[in-house]
């Protein structure tokens, strides 16, 4: 962020609704997270304020945030791609989907639906999920984007995001990992 700050692009540290500290209205909004992405929202309001402030360049916004605020990092990019220029994604979520299966496989819980759900309500619950990820839109991300990746969240899945990258680099994106 200071980097980026030095070259002109302005950074807000926020703690992203899902964050702790604020109380759990405050952290499970409804439609938040792999229900829907309702956290989008906070953002398109937060860039609309920026935006209208003199002192901002609208051209140099960037957005960072680490574990759940790297999932909103790839929602700030990949759904309001004229808002922010760049972005630090650092262990984020990018596909729930795939972050389900692999909580359900390695940790012997599951936030998944289970074996046992209906499969029509399994495929809901699923496209709702793949729908509220960054992978569902990303044809829509256009600006440069550093992705750390490792074992820095253990609750987190680095499969998503690698394919994420891969996905943004075949269409042009300038991607670091």
């Amino acid at each position: 962020g200071q980097y980026l700050a030095s070259r002109g692009y302005l950074f807000v540290n926020m703690n992203y609704r899902g964050g702790l500290g604020f109380g759990l209205e405050y952290r499970t909004p409804e439609g938040a997270g792999a229900n829907g992405g309702s956290e989008t929202l906070d953002l398109a309001a937060l860039a609309k304020h920026l935006k209208g402030r003199e002192d901002v360049n609208p051209e140099k916004i960037g957005i960072m945030g680490t574990s759940y605020g790297g999932h909103i990092v790839g929602q700030a990019m990949s759904r309001l791609a004229d808002d922010c220029a760049v972005a630090v994604s650092q262990v984020g979520v990018a596909d729930w989907v795939v972050e389900l299966k692999k909580d359900s496989e390695e940790q012997g819980w599951s936030s998944a639906p289970t074996r046992y759900t209906r499969l029509s309500e399994r495929l809901r619950i699923e496209d709702l999920a793949h729908q509220a990820s960054p992978s569902s839109k990303a044809d829509q991300w256009r600006g440069p984007v550093l992705f750390t990746l490792g074992e820095l969240d253990r609750a987190g899945h680095v499969e998503s995001a690698i394919d994420l990258g891969y996905r943004l680099m075949e269409q042009g994106v300038e991607v670091e990992v």
